[in-house]
Formats: C-alpha cells, sequence, structure tokens
C-alpha cells in the first residue's frame, strides 16, 4: 500500500500504526514503510491487527537481524 503525503492525512485519523522503515533514499527525501515485515504471517495487519502490534519489537528484532545477515554475506 502506498501513500504520498497529501493523501495519507486523515486516511487513519485516530489509528496507531507500526511500520518499519525498509528503504531511504535521502537524496529524493523518500522513505519506503512497510507493516507487512512486521506481520508473522502473511494478511495479519488486515485479520488481527492486534497481533501484529504485541508481535512488532520481535518482528522488527528479526528483519534487523536478516538485514544484517545479508549485508555480511555480500
Amino acid at each position: 500500500m502506498t501513500f504520498t503525503q497529501s493523501s495519507n492525512e486523515g486516511v487513519f485519523r485516530g489509528w496507531i500504526l507500526l511500520r518499519i522503515i525498509v528503504w531511504i533514499d535521502v537524496e529524493k527525501g523518500q522513505v519506503s514503510l512497510s507493516t507487512s515485515d512486521l506481520e508473522t504471517e502473511s494478511g495479519d495487519m488486515l485479520t488481527d491487527p492486534l497481533l501484529v502490534y504485541e508481535k512488532a519489537e520481535e518482528m522488527a528484532a528479526r528483519y534487523y537481524q536478516n538485514v544484517l545477515s545479508r549485508m555480511e554475506s555480500e
């Protein structure tokens, strides 16, 4: 799901959304955010967002470890 700054305003008013930064382009001023990388199983954010919130820190740590592993193997 992709949102521009103008289309994102007010879409989730009152919601708290957890996202993980998966990519940053400093030159273009762009950031790619993901909720799917916080899910235990694909679609969890749609079917059980509370589960995703409860496991967010654990899943973010796994994501970070996977990124480090890939960087070390290159």
